[in-house]
């Protein structure tokens, strides 16, 4: 008898254990309407971010809305989980930035062209998901803008048309800002701060550095707040000599390292026209123009030599995007020596910027953006030659 109850006991304290485990799922979801699913899962830690070109990826399934995952990972780490059937990963996915010792819990709803959800259990993604909360709607419209753009693209609309469009998107990406901002502004203290802030123009940038508390400045987000303050610094470094560049001056030299890994000059070019692009993988304005660019590339390589000069990139990173996106014109890394630095020869604050030369490297135009003008007056170029 003494036996049955020892053993009775024996097999209750393994299920009080079982149980405590099954507790302990470091995250726990709920999203109505989610059914049965499969949910793709994308991680880095954030140490990672700036030297690897692919996240790593994972597999979980909802069962009856629910679902839950058990991470492996010992630093912190961003996590992007998206639902099979949330196609959108703009409005459809959930975004969490975890440490290793935290557990949180994920509640929402899956809506026809929105997934609405809320976190609880860390400060850091409670907030954040409330700021997404509250600009869902942007980011819903911004999607289905986009939709339009490519339709309309499809068929080659008239590029004013888009530029509306374009012009609409920005204006709600502006107002998206605003409400980080103001999180920002009345959370000086919060990691979530540091994170909010990496999105934000270089000037807000350089006016809440200083103003984050010495904690979050060592937290987390340590490593991206002194990239992108040093990339500030860099550019200020030289600021009043390098804005002087203007129409009809003789183009700055530089040699940098290709793609190839050979060395490259301004010099070595001598066509009748060369574009230089500053840009970065980093950069969606800047991505979102290649194709674009591969296009025009292609269309006058004949006559206009194309170069793409990457900066604040990880060499590794840079060169297999070249690969994966089938970049077919020059590309070569920026150095960030202030001796060597192009964005400091040429005086740029901001990404992309474009410059068209001649054959003799006078400047014929600049571009501060990714716009129609430039491709338009690369059109009228090649008209009058």
């Amino acid at each position: 008898m003494k036996k049955i109850e020892i053993l009775l006991s024996v097999f209750i304290v393994i299920l009080l254990l079982s149980s405590c485990n099954q507790d302990k799922n470091i995250i726990k979801g709920e999203i109505k309407n989610l059914g049965n699913d499969t949910i793709l899962i994308e991680y880095v830690a954030l140490s990672k971010i700036f030297e690897i070109t692919k996240p790593n990826f994972d597999t979980i399934y909802s069962i009856n809305d629910k679902f839950h995952y058990n991470p492996n990972f010992s630093e912190p780490t961003l996590f992007f989980l998206t639902p099979n059937n949330g196609s959108n990963r703009s409005t459809k996915s959930i975004f969490i930035f975890l440490k290793p010792e935290e557990q949180i819990k994920i509640a929402g709803k899956m809506n026809e062209s929105f997934l609405d959800y809320t976190i609880k259990g860390s400060e850091f993604n409670n907030s954040n998901s409330l700021i997404r909360k509250k600009n869902i709607k942007l980011l819903v419209e911004n999607y289905n803008i986009q939709k339009i753009i490519d339709s309309l693209n499809s068929i080659n609309t008239d590029r004013k048309i888009i530029t509306k469009y374009y012009q609409k998107i920005n204006k709600n990406t502006d107002l998206e800002k605003k409400e980080q901002l103001n999180y920002i502004t009345n959370n000086l203290n919060k990691e979530l701060s540091a994170y909010l802030l990496s999105f934000q123009t270089f000037e807000i940038f350089e006016e809440f550095f200083d103003k984050l508390s010495l904690e979050v400045k060592d937290g987390s987000f340590k490593k991206s707040l002194e990239m992108k303050h040093q990339m500030i610094q860099n550019n200020k470094a030289q600021q009043e000599p390098l804005t002087k560049i203007n129409i009809g001056d003789i183009a700055p030299e530089f040699v940098l390292k290709s793609s190839s890994d050979n060395s490259f000059s301004l010099s070595s070019i001598s066509k009748k026209f060369i574009v230089i692009d500053f840009w970065g993988t980093w950069c969606p304005p800047c991505v979102k123009g290649l194709p674009r660019m591969n296009e025009y590339y292609n269309k006058f390589k004949n006559e206009v030599e194309f170069i793409g000069i990457a900066c604040n990139d990880n060499e590794v990173k840079w060169k297999n995007f070249i690969v994966e996106n089938k970049l077919e014109y020059i590309q070569v890394l920026n150095n960030l020596d202030t001796k060597i630095d192009a964005t400091l020869k040429y005086g740029v604050k901001s990404f992309p910027t474009k410059f068209i030369l001649d054959k003799d490297k006078k400047v014929i135009a600049r571009f501060n953006d990714e716009s129609d003008d430039f491709y338009n007056k690369l059109d009228e170029l090649m008209m009058l030659k």
